[in-house]
């Protein structure tokens, strides 16, 4: 295993959490993926915020900028 890049399950789908985006070709083309610098800035907001940029990159593969 490879501790950057970590499979994981949030909200009933697999995601991907990576170091950064030069890990991202370790991940299924269709993964949802979230880099440290984004978990990072979500870890402090509330779950609703969290359940909202999940369904963003599920269908639009956004990025988390602050």
């Amino acid at each position: 295993m490879n501790p950057n890049c970590i499979k994981a399950e949030y909200l009933g789908d697999e995601v991907y959490f990576i170091l950064d985006d030069s890990y991202s070709d370790r991940v299924p083309e269709n993964a949802i993926v979230y880099t440290l610098a984004e978990a990072e800035l979500l870890a402090k907001k509330p779950e609703l915020t969290k359940r909202m940029v999940h369904q963003a990159k599920k269908i639009a593969k956004v990025k988390v900028v602050e």
